[in-house]
């Protein structure tokens, strides 16, 4: 029944334990009605946010009464919109409405580094998204950007600012340590309000992204601390190594899981450069073109050893950099 009700409404329905739905809006056919309402709720001060948000609580109700009730929608579907309710046993204290607006995206810090949309596609001639030697993360959530207006004039055929699910385009990409450590000041960590731009910070923003900058932020909280040096001076090798041991992500392969011996090592040395693709290939013998150019990618002297697997040598420089 929910399916019927989504393919004529404007919100999709995905179901989840104990007879329960989530609940998104979809683009089609109402579009999305609080584009412009809350513009100004990230500076706004508290009372102007409770009023925002109670505009946007009483828009989200008079959509599901609309539904429900209207005389615009055909009979058949507001009897199916009325077997749907806000959960009764969440929220009991507040009319089953959450307290709290959920805000997507709003201020963004100014970081050493600014990840852009350019970081989330592949580069041009290569078979990756952009290499970066901080990495501490990685992320692969489409591009899905949503409107910044909720009405546009009979000239423009599309809401502006509506990127929706670029799929076809995001690869997976790395995340450098950098977006989360402000321009300008000193002894701050910021995982979740990252230094993106707009469109990429569509992508990073969900949760498991979140959750794998949190760990990082963590663990580089506590490096300084235990070294006597700002966030900012943080030795990113040995972050690296910490996330790392915790079987984080933070170079993509498409072959390779945390089970693989050389899982930590190839992740590592994929932030120094050493693929060109999604591909790991961890069982393969290294071609001596590729065992000089990793030798000499890890600062390394003299010639590597022969004969030995792309995982074997990615595990020998690890020990080595490790002081093994």
């Amino acid at each position: 029944m929910a399916r019927r009700l989504e393919r004529w409404c404007a919100l999709s329905f995905a179901e989840i334990p104990n007879g329960k739905f989530d609940v998104n809006m979809k683009p089609r056919p109402l579009g999305f009605p609080f584009g412009e309402i809350n513009y100004k709720y990230p500076d706004a001060n508290a009372p102007e946010r409770e009023r925002i948000a109670g505009s946007i609580r009483d828009l989200t109700l008079g959509l599901v009464y609309f539904l429900q009730n209207d005389d615009a929608v055909p009979a058949a579907h507001r009897q199916l919109a009325r077997r749907y309710h806000l959960a009764k046993d969440e929220f009991a204290d507040n009319a089953n409405f959450p307290f709290r607006l959920y805000v997507r995206e709003a201020r963004r810090l100014e970081g050493l580094y600014t990840l852009t949309e350019n970081d989330t596609v592949l580069q041009a001639g290569r078979g990756r998204t952009p290499i970066f030697e901080d990495s501490i993360a990685a992320g692969e959530f489409p591009v899905d950007s949503f409107p910044v207006r909720g009405r546009e004039s009979t000239t423009q055929p599309a809401l502006e600012g509506y990127v929706f699910m670029l799929d076809h385009e995001t690869r997976p990409y790395q995340i450098p340590y950098r977006v989360m450590i402000p321009r300008a000041v000193d002894g701050l960590i910021v995982p979740v309000a990252a230094s993106t731009t707009h469109i990429a910070f569509s992508t990073v923003r969900v949760e498991p992204t979140w959750m794998a900058l949190g760990m990082a932020a963590g663990i580089a909280a506590h490096l300084p601390i235990e070294r006597s040096t700002a966030p900012r001076a943080v030795d990113v090798a040995a972050l690296q190594r910490a996330v790392l041991e915790r079987k984080q992500v933070i170079t993509y392969f498409k072959d390779i899981d945390q089970s693989d011996p050389a899982f930590a090592a190839m992740q590592y040395f994929g932030a120094r450069g050493f693929f060109e693709n999604y591909e790991e290939r961890s069982r393969d013998r290294a071609t001596p073109e590729e065992a000089r150019r990793w030798w000499r990618l890890a600062k390394q002297a003299g010639e590597p050893p022969s004969n030995l697997t792309r995982g074997e040598l990615c595990r020998l420089l690890y020990r080595v950099e490790n002081g093994q």
